[in-house]
């Protein structure tokens, strides 16, 4: 193989590898209603807990998810997640973009058998 394509498939590796550890977001969708919000993997949303209101000044979108993982894991997901998104988290749990703000809380409850934490996404976006 000529030298040159060796160094064009070792960059692309390189390029692979660093794209794979630079993005470690464990999602496969984003949140119905949103194009940058990922939902965790471990997360269900709840379509009936969901609203997304439009007025002109902006936008109000809220909805509930639910999971059998702890709060933590979940507020550590969204923590490493969204900064590569272009968020920057403020607090705990709330991020700013643009003037936009992304809150995110959870609260856990916990039955005789499993462990289950509801999550909060409410998300105002200004008119643009």
């Amino acid at each position: 193989m000529p030298r040159c394509h060796q160094t064009v498939k070792l960059f692309l590796v390189s390029l692979l590898a660093l794209f794979i550890s630079v993005f470690p977001v464990y999602a496969d969708d984003f949140l119905t209603g949103t194009e940058d919000v990922p939902l965790m993997n471990a997360l269900t949303l709840l379509d009936d807990e969901t609203f997304d209101f439009d007025t002109e000044d902006g936008r109000l979108y809220f909805s509930k998810a639910v999971a059998s993982v702890d709060s933590k894991k979940v507020l550590d997901f969204y923590h490493q997640t969204l900064p590569q998104l272009g968020w920057v988290e403020e607090e705990q749990g709330n991020f700013v973009r643009e003037g936009d703000v992304l809150r995110i809380s959870t609260t856990e409850e916990q039955s005789e058998s499993k462990k289950k934490t509801t999550v909060v996404f409410e998300l105002v976006t200004k008119s643009k």
